[in-house]
């Protein structure tokens, strides 16, 4: 004798899987369509007296143009001593008219970016008299979201493999419930 209820069950979980999946299909569209870049890292070297942050551009079909990235330190105490430097991985390139980066008066930096392609890192490098605790500031004439790896960051780099995930659970769980009916029948 089957339990009260049993056949609503896969109904119910349709509905849920549903539910759930149009919700992550969602987030995933609206946090993708916000240009984003990630501070994928900050580095203190207090031997060298340098500081670095390493941006990836997560972005999967926004070039960023002419971006100004300013490194301030937050105590006002550090003195810029050395000239900062960009460094550039692939797949950007060196691009003409990027200015070479410099020092602002004692407390901060400059770095001037003229492109910035999907999925490409750059790291801003400063060098100081002693170890000072700094901030990242981005001015840009476009809108573009500028923030530290977290959960947002992860979902918008793995956004088709987290729906081909989704798509691949419900077909498992059609899959198992055509087998759970096709058993009940013979029984």
């Amino acid at each position: 004798m089957p339990l009260p209820g049993t056949d609503k069950a896969p109904y119910l979980l349709t509905i849920l899987l549903s539910v759930f999946t149009w919700t992550v299909s969602q987030l995933v569209i609206t946090l993708s369509a916000t240009p984003t870049i990630e501070i994928t890292r900050v580095d203190y070297d207090r031997n060298h007296h340098s500081v670095s942050y390493t941006l990836t551009n997560i972005s999967n079909n926004t070039n960023f143009s002419e971006l100004d990235f300013f490194i301030t330190w937050r105590d006002k105490k550090g003195i810029c001593v050395e000239k900062p430097r960009v460094e550039i991985f692939p797949p950007n390139m060196e691009v003409r008219g990027t200015k070479t980066p410099q020092c602002h008066g004692e407390n901060a930096a400059s770095f001037s970016v003229n492109q910035f392609l999907p999925g490409s890192k750059l790291k801003l490098i400063v060098y100081t008299d002693k170890y000072v605790k700094t901030q990242l500031r981005l001015s840009s004439r476009e809108s573009i979201r500028i923030i530290e790896k977290n959960v947002e960051t992860v979902v918008i780099k793995n956004m088709t493999n987290m729906l081909f995930y989704l798509f691949f659970i419900l077909i498992v769980v059609a899959a198992l419930y055509s087998i759970t009916m096709a058993f009940r029948r013979n029984i």
